[in-house]
C-alpha cells in the first residue's frame, strides 16, 4: 500500500523500495495475494521508470497469480496497467486486455474499475480512430465517476473525453474538459493526473499553433516527471 501511494504521489525511488520489500516478505510467508499485488505494483513502477520489459514481465506474473487464485482487485488493476505498458505494435493485444478487464469489472460489479478500464479502452479507441466508441465510453466513465464521487479518476476520464474531442477538431470542448481535469488534479495533488493534464493541454495548444503556451505546459510536465523520477 505504501508503494502504491508513493507512485501515485510521485516518488518512484521509494515506491520501488517498498514494493520490493513487500514482495520479499510475501514470498517468505507464501502470501500469494500480496505476491500478486506486489508484482502489479512493481510492474507499474518499472513502466514509469522506462523499463518496459520488466514492467510487462511483472504485470504478466501478477495477472496469472491473481486469476489463478481469484484475486479480482489485483486482476482488474493489472489488466489495465498491462495493456498500458505493452509496446505500440501490440495494440491488438492491449485492446484484448482492456476488453477482458472491462468484462471482469462488470461481472464483479466494481464501479471504480468499470470506469477506469472503460476510460483506458476509450483512449485505445481514440488511437485506432474509432471515435464513436471512444466518446461513448469516456462519457459513460465520467457519469460513473461523478455518481460515485470518484474525483481521482474523474480527472482521467475528463482528459480522455477531451482527447477525443481534440482529435475530432472540437478544440473548445477539448480545452474545457482538460481544464476541469487539471483543476481537479491540482486540488487533489495527484501527481499522475497533474502531469497528464499538462501534457494534454500542451498537445492541444501545439495543434492550435499556440507554441509558446504549448511549451509552457510541456516544460511544467517535464519538471513534474523529473521530480518524481518517472
Amino acid at each position: 500500500d505504501i508503494a502504491h501511494m508513493c507512485y501515485r504521489t510521485g516518488d518512484m525511488i521509494k515506491a520501488l523500495s517498498w514494493a520490493e520489500k513487500a514482495l520479499e516478505l510475501a514470498r517468505r510467508l507464501n502470501a500469494s495475494e500480496i505476491i500478486a499485488s506486489s508484482y502489479a505494483s512493481l510492474g507499474t513502477i518499472f513502466g514509469f521508470t522506462g523499463d518496459m520489459k520488466k514492467a510487462v514481465e511483472c504485470l504478466e506474473r501478477a495477472l496469472k497469480i491473481a486469476l489463478d487464485y481469484g484475486y479480482m482487485d489485483t486482476a482488474l488493476r493489472t489488466y489495465a496497467n498491462l495493456a498500458w505498458n505493452l509496446p505500440e505494435e501490440e495494440n491488438e493485444k492491449a485492446l484484448e486486455y482492456y476488453k477482458k478487464g472491462l468484462e471482469l469489472a462488470e461481472k464483479v460489479g466494481d464501479i471504480s474499475m468499470i470506469s477506469w478500464i472503460g476510460t483506458s479502452l476509450a483512449g485505445a479507441y481514440v488511437g485506432i480512430g474509432d471515435m464513436d466508441k471512444a466518446v461513448s465510453l469516456a462519457k459513460e466513465s465520467i457519469a460513473l465517476d461523478r455518481k460515485a464521487g470518484d474525483l481521482a479518476h474523474l480527472s482521467t476520464s475528463l482528459s480522455t473525453l477531451g482527447g477525443a474531442y481534440q482529435v475530432l477538431g472540437e478544440w473548445n470542448k477539448s480545452e474545457q474538459y482538460y481544464m476541469e481535469a487539471l483543476s481537479i488534479s491540482q486540488r487533489l495533488n495527484d501527481f499522475q493526473s497533474i502531469k497528464n493534464s499538462h501534457g494534454h493541454l500542451g498537445r492541444l495548444h501545439f495543434d492550435k499553433g499556440e507554441y509558446a503556451k504549448a511549451r509552457e505546459f510541456f516544460e511544467k510536465m517535464y519538471e513534474i516527471l523529473e521530480k518524481a523520477g518517472a
